[in-house]
């Protein structure tokens, strides 16, 4: 029998940065808050639940928090910072990247046009950076008109098929 092992079998850099820092952070804790999934792996979640990940509604002050690595929102951030006597932010450097980009344009006036996936965690977090407006969209069929703005940023979520992309 021959075996082929993908190229990019496992998980992203930023993933596996998020998944270690949280395991070595639950050593000698009995409980870090997370406000969601911190990745799309139920087997992993399972086993950083039983360290004492634990999944709430809201961040409070009882323990520290984390950040999933699909960042959250830059309301939500403040108020975690605020509350939580430590946070670990384990958003993706890529989601954390263009987070930033988002903001930067946004400040400057442009309007931003994100592809992607409107529910998916990312980008519930990016468009919390767009200050001057967001559309989220899959196709050109979505896109609104563009005759109504004199700057446009378009940018996708980390994870968005390059074909749809382009």
């Amino acid at each position: 029998m021959k075996i082929v092992l993908a190229k990019s079998a496992g998980f992203c850099f930023g993933v596996r940065s998020a998944v270690d820092r949280i395991a070595k952070s639950l050593r000698g804790r009995r409980r870090i808050q997370i406000d969601g999934d911190l990745i799309h792996n139920p087997q992993t979640i399972s086993i950083l639940s039983r360290r004492g990940l634990t999944k709430v509604a809201e961040i409070d002050g009882s323990s520290p928090a984390a950040i999933r690595t699909h960042g959250t929102t830059a309301g939500k951030l403040r108020l975690v910072h605020a509350c939580a006597p430590s946070v670990y932010n384990l958003t993706c450097p890529r989601v954390s990247r263009i987070q930033g980009i988002i903001r930067k344009h946004s400040r400057a006036g442009y309007y931003t046009l994100l592809v992607g996936d409107e529910g998916h965690p990312e980008v519930i977090s990016l468009r919390s950076y767009a200050e001057a407006g967001i559309s989220v969209i899959r196709s050109a069929e979505q896109l609104p008109d563009l005759s109504l703005f004199d700057r446009i940023l378009l940018i996708s979520q980390t994870t968005i098929d390059r074909a749809l992309f382009e």
